[in-house]
């Protein structure tokens, strides 16, 4: 995710097709009074955390003077003057001059210290593959947690699950280094609402991991939960029904994994505000994960992205999609489609930005009432069309 801004509210970001909104949610953060100083046990654990950090382009030299509150990527609260918001975050992001900008070293257990923090931004620095410091279990008062892009290795500690208060977790994007993890600890989030472990490598195999790397029952609980993305972890193992429980969830990314059993109405009948979905086995040569849904189901909600590979839909054209008039992405690649695009697909009228129905068996002329915005993709390909391809 990289990083995200914090001033007076706390951010998250809930990316839908085509549409970047922005939903805050009130930390209390508050403006500084610099007529007052901060509170000197919580400068000096700063000062410490400082000496144990990397910092090759001198990011942190403002962090001079008696009054903490007014260094870079330090807010305080204006009337207990505690430090609540700790932003590290490398905002050079991926481009060349990055690596020159990241903090490297130690996390120094300083940060115990600051008993208010709500926010920590860790992200896109590099702290080489050592160990992700368990001792952030203890912050409880984190709403925030955002480590995306740290390079740390190790095991996520299973302590994490005392964060209950956390409204926003990201791990996301590369650790780096193989991460190990039972993803049980997630079962006492139950205010979360974001939740990114995209490409933390979780399907490791170890004492501290499932025997089927995949998705524990008990992801019931995270009944906040709006963002989900567990996408290019090497999971395998059955999908379990309790996703179903997920009632405020907006999107589900669990694409590049190896998922098996089946897709039945149970997964998304409670799911109404669900407007993403991409679902995709791409690690596996062979499909092994089936939609065995009613032809005649209608879905609780209205999708804008529908993104399944490597999955069995077919051999009929979905009928499912008859009510979704709000998709600008579609993707139906590999799904074992044998017959043609359907009349009442083509009567949905949608402008698509995004269309890939390419390695099925789709025969009959390619329609030309298809609607694209001027940057669309399109791919059609290895299907058994015929007849003139329309302009």
């Amino acid at each position: 995710m990289g990083c995200c801004s914090a001033s007076i509210q706390l951010a998250s970001l809930f990316i839908l097709p085509g549409i970047l909104s922005l939903k805050t949610i009130q930390l209390g953060f508050c403006s500084v009074d610099h007529n007052v100083g901060c509170i000197d046990i919580e400068r000096k654990a700063l000062l410490k955390l400082k000496q144990g950090l990397i910092d090759p382009s001198d990011r942190l030299s403002s962090w001079v003077g008696e009054d903490c509150c007014k260094w870079s990527g330090v807010g305080c609260n204006n009337i207990t003057r505690r430090v609540n918001m700790l932003d590290l975050c490398n905002r050079y992001g991926y481009v060349d001059e990055a690596t020159d900008h990241a903090f490297g070293g130690e996390i120094n257990p300083s940060l115990l210290v600051l008993k208010d923090l709500v926010y920590l931004d860790l992200s896109m620095n590099n702290f080489g593959g050592v160990q992700l410091p368990s001792f952030i279990g203890s912050l409880e008062k984190l709403k925030y947690l955002n480590l995306s892009s740290t390079s740390f290795g190790g095991i996520i500690p299973l302590n994490l699950g005392n964060l209950s208060g956390l409204l926003y977790l990201d791990l996301g994007n590369d650790f780096g280094h193989p991460i190990e993890t039972n993803l049980q600890w997630l079962a006492t989030l139950s205010s979360l609402k974001y939740l990114n472990l995209e490409g933390v490598n979780l399907a490791k195999t170890t004492s501290y991991w499932l025997p089927t790397g995949s998705i524990p029952k008990s992801i019931e609980n995270l009944t906040s939960l709006e963002e989900f993305d567990l996408a290019w972890n090497q999971m395998s193992g059955i999908i379990p029904e309790s996703l179903g429980e997920l009632l405020s969830l907006v999107s589900l990314d669990i694409y590049g994994n190896t998922w098996e059993g089946a897709i039945i109405e149970a997964h998304f009948a409670k799911l109404g505000g669900l407007r993403r979905v991409s679902i995709e086995n791409n690690l596996s040569p062979n499909i092994c994960l089936v939609f065995n849904i009613s032809s005649d189901w209608i879905p609780p909600f209205k999708l804008r992205s529908l993104y399944i590979r490597s999955c069995q839909l077919g051999p009929k054209f979905p009928t499912r999609l008859r009510n979704q008039t709000e998709l600008t992405t579609v993707a139906l690649n590999n799904a074992r489609i044998s017959n043609t695009i359907l009349d009442w697909f083509l009567q949905l009228d949608l402008q698509l930005d995004y269309l890939d129905v390419s390695y099925n068996q789709l025969s009959g002329t390619v329609p030309n009432s298809l609607r694209f915005s001027f940057y669309s993709v399109v791919d059609l390909s290895s299907n058994r069309y015929e007849g003139p391809f329309p302009l």
